[in-house]
């Protein structure tokens, strides 16, 4: 077993010791939908705390810590970054040099034997990509990079990592958003929201999940990005300004794509880092030179009204985008096109918004047959145990949001060979207020 691997086994057998396992709570509406090909998912929670998580290291302004969920033999890596963001990427290689020792070549080596791309090959296409949208990237993400490069100590080059910051730019993935509030939900109020990425379950990136919370020193918000290592940038994020995002690839997109533009994981960061609510994320996503066709889900949650705060707090949203080169196109509930799918697969459900994994009007059932079935009834564990587990959605990772505990569970596939999607494997349950208000151990 190499070194690393041997490492996080070690970890997960310490940690199965520590693990405090909360039963799957009952589903109690009566039969499932038949519609659905999936199972219930019954594997036990584990609460991340100082009790089932474990320590790996600490460098000046970075932490590194781990927690083994159930049905999983790879831990799942929990960072923090503080400073200014050559400090955080100094942190980040410094504290991940063993993972992206492995990552990067185990990552190489599957692209090239399913795409049947020579290496070269590989790095002139992500060369590319990275030349064509370096002028529309801010110029903090190649700080961060650099001082990935640089506390690395030579593990990794900065060309290197800013390659592989560009894999999603390149592939995309198909996916699940869902927002669940108001009526939708058990409480009556808030909001919960589902990110599942359906990605395959053979890629060597699963040995490596990893949930990163960075914390800027520039007055920016504190957020979290559910990833794994070694790949910078947002694909599903939460934000400490109460702003969470979901993404999915927009297949059925016909008309003109553009390679010139901002890359779409680095865009997702800055509205999690920068936006306060989602009528700045909206405004950001509508004034940029965008490039990939995807669809976004943005959710809000409660806040006090930015006219007076002595007025009404304004109630949790969800919104649902369309972003192309060309197209753009923002969806609620009352003005989503629900007549163009087929009958019986999306319907018009008060305080919900989804798109399944499938191509979108997408005529499978299963999702709103779920959905229905759950109404008034949803919690983030029911989410998870039925939603994605009877959708077979989230292969590769899966976050569900709750806004009115300010909790998110998280799922990740386990590695090859014998892999086990995530959907059908454990959740860990993390307190964000506690991992946006982190302090340094520095400043301790």
């Amino acid at each position: 077993m190499r070194p690393s691997l041997l490492l996080l086994a070690l970890v997960g057998a310490s940690l199965l010791a520590l693990v405090s396992a909360a039963p799957s709570a009952s589903v109690g509406l009566g039969p499932v939908p038949t519609s659905c090909s999936g199972a219930p998912n019954k594997q036990p929670l584990v609460q991340f705390d100082a009790q089932t998580s474990k320590p790996l290291g600490s460098v000046p302004n970075g932490t590194l810590e781990a927690v083994i969920p159930y049905g999983t033999v790879t831990p799942l890596l929990v960072l923090h970054l503080y400073g200014d963001d050559y400090s955080m990427g100094v942190a980040y290689g410094s504290l991940l040099k063993s993972q992206l020792t492995e990552m990067i070549p185990a990552t190489y080596a599957y692209f090239s034997q399913k795409f049947n791309l020579s290496t070269d090959l590989i790095n002139d296409l992500l060369d590319m990509t990275c030349n064509t949208t370096k002028s529309y990237t801010p110029a903090w993400h190649f700080d961060f990079l650099h001082g990935v490069a640089d506390g690395s100590d030579g593990v990794v080059s900065f060309q290197t990592i800013w390659r592989i910051a560009m894999f999603p730019e390149l592939i995309k993935a198909t996916c699940s958003i869902m927002g669940a509030w108001g009526p939708a939900t058990a409480q009556g109020t808030g909001l919960l929201q589902l990110r599942a990425l359906d990605w395959g379950t053979d890629s060597p990136l699963q040995q490596f999940p990893m949930l990163t919370t960075f914390h800027p020193n520039d007055g920016s918000f504190a957020y979290s990005s559910l990833g794994w290592a070694g790949v910078y940038g947002t694909l599903t994020g939460w934000s400490s300004s109460n702003l969470a995002v979901s993404e999915k690839v927009w297949y059925e997109y016909s008309k003109l794509d553009n390679i010139f533009g901002y890359p779409w994981t680095l865009m997702l960061a800055d509205i999690m880092r920068f936006d306060m609510d989602t009528d700045a994320a909206l405004a950001r996503i509508a004034g940029a030179t965008r490039t990939c066709a995807i669809w976004l889900g943005f959710g809000q949650g409660e806040r006090p009204n930015p006219l007076n705060d002595t007025l009404p707090a304004l109630p949790a949203s969800f919104t649902l985008v369309q972003d192309s080169f060309q197209e753009i196109h923002f969806w609620n509930p009352e003005n989503f096109p629900y007549g163009d799918f087929p009958k019986g697969s999306h319907d018009y459900y008060p305080g919900v918004l989804f798109v399944d994994k499938k191509v979108q009007p997408s005529g499978n059932v299963c999702m709103n047959d779920v959905l229905g079935w759950g109404y008034g009834q949803w919690t983030a564990p029911l989410v998870y145990q039925t939603l994605t587990a009877l959708e077979q959605t989230g292969d590769m990772h899966i976050a569900v949001m709750d806004f009115d505990a300010k909790r998110i569970y998280v799922a990740n596939a386990s590695p090859t060979p014998n892999a086990s999607p995530a959907y059908n494997n454990g959740f860990v349950a993390f307190d964000m207020q506690s991992l946006w208000q982190q302090a340094n151990p520095q400043d301790l």
